[in-house]
């Protein structure tokens, strides 16, 4: 049997993702599962480490499931400061409509992670994916690994730094500038330093899961759509050199092209309820305040902020749907090389795998889904973008009025 093949310079997925990995880690996001409940056998590659250290993982599982709880009774104690509190500013409710609709979606989403990561789905992906680029029948997807890291390095990057801008902002609301936003943020807390530096605490947390959850899905998806497409350049550069070679290893490049739709079903069920999440409360975000900005008047620094969620929402809301739409665009994408295949000599054994092929190509969509109901396309976005236009200028018509 022959040896699996490694990758030059990179071992797994693991060591190409270890930026973002360890950043989710770092704030309680992420830790690695013995479960295998999603029944993938694990793949044996050189340089792997079956060693588990159960005290160490003991200690993270504690650790994120631990911050979890916090957060989430950090997050519940906005409900009733709608209301009551010794904090209590009337007027201010748009700001406290906004921070609670965010702190939920951090909630929610740390929740979502540590579930699949608990349930191994994570883990079974991983595994998938050093499977399908250490096999010897198509090597050459191991130059994705690199290509993977260095997106990944620029994703982190970018998190850090939004995080950083996050946490001194609103250091600065909290500590130094805007009263009624301090009254509205620890509301129904009593308005003390002991509770501002704690509350600071738990918003530098939800920040990290604002933006390390996005760059999660950003590389995910990175990883999946550019795996589909090297696929389809190299059945792309075969059929125009070696058509014949092509037509004997037509199952072989189905079977390769199923692993990658596995890959994609595999990570589709965190994917499902992560993307309802982000994109549900950054599309009600975008809509809320955009109404707020065009039909009432504020100070310029409660405008100024109101402006940045809104910037926000609209990078969240389009970095994620871009590169998860991007899965479907190469998923299908090898649709442009077998259209032009000649089918003239073919054997029926050979036709039958074609038909397949087409088949599978031209079925159902394949890519990350929102909560199975649908797939995420550039068709969908290109009509949340009509819907959000509509409502922009709808606005505008009345405010006029």
């Amino acid at each position: 049997m022959d040896k699996p093949v490694r990758p030059p310079g990179l071992h797994k997925i693991q060591e190409s993702m270890k930026p973002i990995l360890v950043s989710l880690k770092l704030f309680g996001l992420f830790y690695e599962s013995t479960n295998n409940k999603i029944g993938v056998e694990n793949t044996k590659y050189p340089g792997s480490s079956a060693e588990k250290k159960p005290r160490i993982n003991a200690f993270k599982k504690i650790y994120c499931w631990t911050g979890l709880f916090c957060l989430t009774i950090s997050t519940l104690r906005h409900i009733p400061g709608f209301w009551i509190g010794s904090a209590f500013v009337r007027g201010f409710t748009v700001h406290r409509v906004i921070i609670t609709s965010w702190s939920f979606q951090g909630v929610v989403s740390a929740a979502l992670i540590l579930f699949y990561c608990r349930n191994g789905t994570f883990d079974a992906y991983f595994k998938l994916w050093n499977k399908a680029i250490m096999d010897t029948k198509c090597t050459c997807l191991g130059s994705l690994l690199k290509d993977l890291r260095r997106f990944s390095r620029i994703c982190t990057v970018f998190a850090w730094a939004f995080w950083g801008i996050n946490c001194v902002g609103v250091f600065l609301m909290v500590f130094i500038f805007n009263t009624d936003f301090i009254n509205s943020y620890i509301n129904p807390l009593p308005n003390n330093l002991i509770w501002k530096v704690m509350l600071f605490v738990f918003h530098v947390y939800l920040s990290a899961i604002w933006v390390f959850s996005i760059a999660l899905v950003l590389i995910c998806s990175r990883s999946i759509s550019n795996a589909f497409y090297l696929h389809s350049k190299t059945i792309g550069c075969v059929m125009k050199t070696k058509p014949a070679v092509f037509s004997g290893r037509l199952e072989v490049m189905r079977q390769k092209h199923l692993e990658l739709c596995h890959l994609v079903d595999i990570l589709d069920r965190p994917m499902r309820m992560l993307l309802v999440n982000v994109l549900g409360v950054n599309i009600f975000l975008a809509c809320f305040v955009l109404y707020q900005l065009i039909n009432s008047s504020d100070t310029l620094l409660n405008t100024l902020m109101a402006v940045m969620w809104l910037l926000t929402a609209y990078l969240g809301m389009g970095s994620v749907s871009w590169f998860v739409a991007m899965v479907n665009e190469a998923g299908h994408s090898l649709l442009d090389h077998i259209y032009d295949l000649e089918t003239d000599g073919l054997s029926t054994e050979r036709l039958g795998q074609l038909t397949l092929f087409l088949s599978k190509l031209t079925g159902t969509s394949i890519g990350f889904t929102a909560m199975g109901f649908f797939t995420i396309t550039k068709e969908v976005i290109l009509a949340i973008v009509g819907l959000y236009l509509t409502y922009f200028f709808l606005l505008l018509q009345f405010r006029i009025t």
